[in-house]
């Protein structure tokens, strides 16, 4: 039975799926109670979206989704609102503000997704994502945050014997994702060769990983990288493979909207990897090998860097994806 909970609803009616502007929205503000599915108002509807703002605003999720309805909170059912965005939800399908507008991409519509991009990042409880690569004396070893939060984290290292590293050259990049800028990730608890989806992206990406468990960095990495998914590769320092890690991992396309470069290609230890054009500053690059090998990066350019691939066991890797 849906919970009873007090909330301010905008209801949304599109013509067009997931976008709209202005001039093609129709929507109405209810305040009160609703107890039941059938009290929607969505007769002529093509779509509806029905945004909750309030405290525990999650509760309804189960109760009112079906085909044609949409449904989007601001925090989950246990959760009062100064978890979540409190309030700015119901400015980001109407354009967002002066100086930061929603309609990303600019063509004259905003998306659900351009709405909740807009709207995450001002919740309490929306940190990013946080990816690492690390090498001590030229030498790969596995990384990974921990803890994340929107000012920090903290960092594991383990070497190919399975010790803590207190100190090593760390590179890592902390990111919001935006599926709009082909940039996504995420952060789950995950095993050895399970596939992890995603939002359909316009061509095959780079996927870097990182992964811990039990406070030990492990060796990760993407398998048949897909435009929607891949498979998770989780190995130890003993070269076993590894269930139930926390894993965090980024996907990104590289382009000129972005700013990101990379590449999926077969490398050895040791390779100069370079690119043109160079980063215009001193860049940040964050690695991952298949299957089952520690990768960084060494003496970074701004045209590139030095490769360094090891094996579970401290041997190099030679002709590595």
């Amino acid at each position: 039975m849906l919970k009873k909970v007090c909330f301010s609803l905008i209801l949304m009616i599109l013509l067009l799926p997931l976008a709209f502007s202005q001039s093609q929205l129709s929507y109405a503000t209810l305040e009160g109670i609703i107890t039941h599915r059938d009290k929607l108002p969505i007769e002529g509807a093509k779509v509806l979206i029905a945004s909750f703002n309030p405290c525990y605003s999650g509760a309804v999720v189960d109760d009112i989704s079906r085909k044609g309805v949409i449904v989007i909170t601001s925090v989950n059912a246990n959760q009062t609102n100064r978890f979540g965005w409190a309030g700015e939800w119901r400015n980001a399908p109407l354009g967002g503000t002066s100086d930061n507008r929603t309609d990303r991409n600019g063509d004259g519509f905003i998306s659900m997704t351009e709405a909740y991009e807009w709207v995450a990042v001002k919740s309490q409880a929306y940190n990013p994502i946080v990816i690492t690569s690390a090498q001590i004396n030229g030498k790969a070893i596995s990384s990974c945050a921990v803890n994340l939060a929107k000012d920090n984290f903290l960092l594991y290292l383990t070497d190919d014997q399975g010790r803590a590293v207190p100190n090593a050259w760390v590179q890592w990049i902390a990111f919001v994702p935006s599926p709009t800028q082909e940039v996504i990730g995420g952060v789950l608890i995950a095993s050895h060769g399970q596939h992890i989806s995603f939002p359909r992206l316009s061509s095959t990406p780079v996927i870097v990983t990182n992964a811990q468990k039990d406070g030990k960095a492990l060796i990760s990495g993407a398998q048949n990288n897909a435009p929607d998914g891949f498979d998770l590769c989780i190995l130890d320092d003993s070269g076993r493979t590894v269930s139930g890690a926390w894993v965090l991992w980024m996907v990104v396309v590289p382009n000129s909207k972005n700013g990101f470069k990379g590449e999926v290609r077969m490398r050895s230890n040791g390779q100069n990897i370079q690119f043109t054009p160079s980063f215009s500053k001193g860049p940040v690059y964050v690695l991952s090998a298949k299957p089952g090998v520690m990768a960084g990066a060494v003496d970074n350019r701004q045209d590139g860097f030095t490769l360094s691939l090891i094996k579970h066991d401290g041997t190099r890797a030679d002709n590595i994806m």
